[in-house]
């Protein structure tokens, strides 16, 4: 760092704390475009979070800090997102969602189950509270869609008949 030139940029973030980012480079030139770089991230989101901050970015701090179930449920939950909502609102940034595109992406999973469904609906939900906690939005787009039941499952009781069978057919394998 002796020999390096070194460039400053300070940030406001989302609930009105500063933060000073320093660049270096081998050159004047090399730590101004480390700088101007930086700037563009910041803007876009991608550096701090803040308005523009794209959907994705946020579903993930969501996850690294209020997802506390085990790996395995984890995985499960972050592809149910993944697949439903990142691949169509993942790149928007999270001051642009609305929930028509929302409302969209829940029309998607009418052949989901109500748990299916009641996941997706908490899951969103949270990562809005997040964002809205953290200062990036101001309003829930969540409250404004319906939470539907979706399709009931089929389950039900074994008869003593159909246990007993189970139980011969372990025995036989």
């Amino acid at each position: 760092e002796d020999n390096m030139y070194s460039k400053y940029v300070t940030v406001t973030l989302p609930h009105g704390s500063k933060q000073q980012m320093k660049f270096y480079g081998a050159t004047e030139v090399e730590a101004e475009a480390k700088k101007q770089v930086a700037k563009v991230k910041v803007k876009l989101g991608l550096l701090t979070f803040n308005s523009n901050t794209p959907f994705v970015v946020v579903a993930d701090q969501y996850f690294n800090a209020y997802v506390k179930a085990g790996e395995y449920n984890r995985g499960m939950m972050k592809k149910m997102l993944d697949n439903n909502f990142t691949d169509i609102i993942g790149s928007v940034a999270i001051s642009d969602i609305k929930p028509t595109i929302l409302k969209q992406c829940f029309n998607k999973l009418d052949d989901k189950s109500h748990s299916y469904k009641s996941k997706m609906y908490m899951l969103l939900s949270g990562i809005f509270k997040m964002a809205i906690a953290d200062g990036l939005i101001t309003n829930n787009p969540m409250l404004s869609i319906t939470r539907e039941k979706g399709k009931s499952g089929s389950r039900r009781a074994l008869t003593e008949t159909e246990i007993k069978q189970n139980m011969n057919a372990d025995r036989i394998s």
